[in-house]
């Protein structure tokens, strides 16, 4: 038996079930027009300290930046089995063009989210070659696109189990 033959035997079955189709589609169009297009973090978490403390401030601040005379850093919080907050790793830009970059960058990815057009990955991509990542205490900086850095940003608790990560 063809499709066609199906369609024209349940004719009032396959009337039901595009109405709900269409329903559907609609509700779901619905929605997301009422959803915001782009959410903004307000504010983040830095530490001056190599992670020993963490501060909270304004998330459109690009590290590194000036915090009572000493270099700031994204702060990357996360919580262990004892609920206390901890400083997982730390992230700043390279330099100052990288920096600018970045500021460009994020600005396009607002941008683009505003629009509701798909994020362009190379902006996402220049964002990740402009900054770098280490663990409080680490010596060395690793940048963001190394394979090192993967070993950086995975946080795990002592027993390890993935630590949950803290936003603000």
């Amino acid at each position: 038996m063809s499709v066609r033959e199906i369609i024209n035997r349940n004719s009032k079955l396959t009337l039901a079930v595009m109405i709900v189709g269409v329903f559907t589609v609609l509700s779901v169009a619905a929605y997301q027009a009422r959803m915001p297009s782009v959410i903004v973090p307000t504010s983040g978490y830095f530490s001056d300290d190599d992670g020993k403390t963490y501060f909270q401030d304004d998330a459109s601040k690009i590290p590194p930046f000036d915090h009572n005379g000493k270099p700031a850093v994204s702060a990357y919080l996360f919580t262990a089995g004892d609920g206390k907050p901890f400083v997982g790793y730390l992230e700043r830009a390279i330099s100052a063009e990288a920096r600018d970059a970045v500021i460009t960058a994020r600005r396009q990815l607002i941008e683009q989210a505003s629009s509701r057009s798909i994020p362009d990955s190379s902006v996402i991509e220049q964002i990740a070659k402009s900054m770098e990542v280490k663990r409080p205490g680490a010596d060395k900086w690793v940048r963001a696109v190394s394979p090192e850095s993967r070993s950086i940003i995975i946080v795990n608790d002592s027993t390890g189990q993935p630590a949950t990560a803290v936003f603000p």
